[in-house]
């Protein structure tokens, strides 16, 4: 070979296929809604906040499909439409937004235990 290349010849690399588990695949086609200036969750299942659109309404004058083409909720206000609790500014500092994250995970693990408890699913 010219220029001190390889000699060995070129093997071609394959790899097993992936097989995933059909719920897997379900979840992973599942349509997310975005959550906005968080370092750790990025979106929650649509289906999780979707039963509380009246309180989405109510809290943001928008439906959910508007907020999410806006760019989503943040962890505080996405909080607040789950538990169907009003919106207030005053009520909250930024340093609560760590507590609202684990109170938006814990109500995410609750949401996805009752659904695979669900039969079909």
């Amino acid at each position: 070979m010219r220029g001190g290349g390889l000699s060995a010849p070129i093997r071609r690399v394959t790899f097993p296929l992936l097989t995933l588990h059909a719920l897997e695949v379900q979840k992973m086609a599942e349509l997310m809604f975005p959550i906005i200036n968080d370092t750790v969750i990025k979106a929650i299942p649509w289906a999780a906040i979707a039963p509380y659109q009246a309180q989405a309404q109510a809290n943001h004058s928008q439906s959910l499909e508007t907020l999410a083409r806006r760019g989503g909720l943040d962890v505080i206000d996405a909080v607040r439409v789950m538990r169907e609790m009003e919106w207030d500014i005053g009520q909250c500092s930024s340093g609560d937004r760590s507590a609202f994250r684990v109170a938006l995970m814990n109500d995410l693990l609750k949401f996805e235990r009752r659904r695979s408890a669900k039969p079909g699913t």
